[in-house]
């Protein structure tokens, strides 16, 4: 191996060396313990850093504890090596360049082969057919990389195909079932109750919410019966049973959630994780009506994330706290923190983007009484909204633009968009509840007994039933 430079007054540990490619290579497929690994990176950090050895040798007495929860990590392990590891012999595991280029391209080659038989499985239409294909197979799906593979394709499609997530993630379970001797292994069961977890979100964004409770309920007694080891895997079905509560305005309940899941990224020390543990807290204190606290944790979950690199989770900070801000009445700051991450809508990935910003423009103007201004704003967000189908954001900002108009005093117009409002949205597939409050819009405008107050619980109205709308489903790509 090669030697690092050692800074200077590093003397006691001027042996220590680089942490080359290999050891993760041989750890990834088994010949090396996860632990020894673990050591390695611990001798390395305090090798390199005074401040991280000073904190070291400060745990006089509980080191070996620490140790000891190091070698622990080797119990989770999906595979184990034949002989056993010291610390010390780790310069003796190396692999020539052949050896290692062989094993990257060995695994590169497994994943394109597990990622070709799930496009095949993709293309049965249904999930009985997809689960015959599977049994029926001899050597095919009996990976756990195609099961891991299936629950990352499961998640990614979540928002855009919550009906095909829902689909994917239902087969995990048949999966890990043909892996040879996965039995009781830990990362198969925690891998298993992802997947059900993640199975119950897409149901709850498709808008079954009654068949993603029973998915919960069912997953919950399966825990509870089996506690699971893992605590990140604790904490990330935590979180989408909390997406739930929201969804179903049980607030209560997914704050709790909530903060068992903010302890468990906070003891794992993931940042991201409980930046959006913290977007999801802002959502369930707002809708408690404790919008200050909702934005404390905003701004927290802001200040965790890297805004070069976490444009989206960024963006939804962003948003949510200028509209905190434009309901307390703040839409100076809210003014304020819009031109500062001006940048930050055209980094995000989203062809809605534009559309969201203009209309928290508006929503700020209309805050500051720049009521031409505002509704210039809100006019081209709600075009580009209805062109992208996206209905809910679009009627929200219907709402806020009859707000401009009754502030304004421009009937006509204000006419004009009352009546459009229900045959507009009615073919749209918007919650009843929806539509029920866009009818009191209309009547209230017509007798000329519409007012703000009553535009802003209409609003609030819109939002809470939004939650429970089947998402548009797109073709299997």
């Amino acid at each position: 191996m090669r030697e690092c430079p050692v800074p200077h007054g590093v003397d006691a540990m001027s042996d220590h060396r680089h942490i080359e490619s290999h050891h993760h290579v041989r750890t990834l497929c088994g010949h090396q313990r996860p632990s020894l690994l673990a050591r390695m990176l611990l001798d390395a950090v305090i090798a390199r850093c005074p401040e991280c050895r000073r904190a070291w040798e400060l745990l006089t007495g509980e080191q070996g504890r620490v140790l000891e929860a190091l070698r622990r990590i080797d119990e989770e392990a999906p595979q184990a090596p034949a002989r056993s590891a010291s610390v010390r012999d780790y310069h003796a595991h190396s692999l020539d360049v052949g050896e290692l280029q062989a094993e990257v391209r060995r695994l590169r080659r497994l994943r394109q082969r597990w990622r070709r038989e799930i496009r095949a499985l993709r293309r049965r239409p249904t999930t009985d057919a997809r689960r015959e294909t599977i049994e029926s197979a001899r050597r095919r799906y009996r990976a756990a990389g195609v099961a891991t593979l299936l629950l990352d394709g499961s998640r990614s499609l979540v928002r855009t195909q919550p009906a095909e997530a829902e689909r994917l993630a239902a087969l995990v379970g048949d999966v890990i079932e043909r892996v040879p001797d996965a039995g009781k292994e830990e990362w198969a069961i925690g891998l298993a109750a992802r997947a059900e977890a993640h199975r119950a979100n897409a149901l709850r964004v498709s808008g079954d919410l009654p068949a993603a409770t029973a998915a919960f309920a069912r997953l919950r007694a399966r825990l509870a019966a089996k506690p699971l080891r893992k605590i990140a895997v604790e904490a990330e079905v935590a979180s989408l049973e909390a997406s739930l509560c929201l969804g179903q305005r049980e607030a209560a309940r997914a704050e709790e959630l909530l903060v068992k899941s903010l302890l468990i990224y906070r003891q794992l020390d993931d940042q991201k994780g409980e930046a959006r543990i913290k977007i999801k807290m802002g959502m369930a204190l707002y809708q408690l009506d404790r919008p200050l606290e909702a934005l404390v944790n905003l701004e927290g979950a802001a200040g965790l994330l890297d805004p070069d690199r976490d444009h989206h989770l960024m963006a939804s900070t962003v948003s949510a706290r200028v509209a905190l801000l434009c309901k307390l009445d703040r839409a100076e700051e809210a003014e304020r923190l819009l031109a500062r991450q001006m940048d930050l809508y055209e980094a995000v990935d989203d062809p809605h983007a534009g559309a969201m910003f203009r209309h928290l423009q508006g929503r700020v103007a209309l805050g500051l009484g720049r009521l031409a201004e505002a509704e210039e704003l809100l006019v081209a967000s709600r075009e580009v909204s209805l062109a992208l189908g996206r209905s809910y954001d679009a009627i929200l900002t219907s709402l806020d633009l009859a707000c401009v108009y009754l502030e304004s005093g421009k009937d006509a117009e204000l006419g004009r968009l009352a009546q459009e409002l229900l045959p507009t949205f009615r073919s749209r597939g918007v919650h009843p509840e929806t539509l029920a409050a866009l009818s009191l819009v209309a009547r209230a405008v017509a007798r000329q007994e519409l007012t703000r107050q009553l535009l802003a619980r209409l609003r609030d109205r819109v939002e809470a039933s939004r939650e429970s709308v089947p998402k548009p489903d797109a073709p299997n790509s």
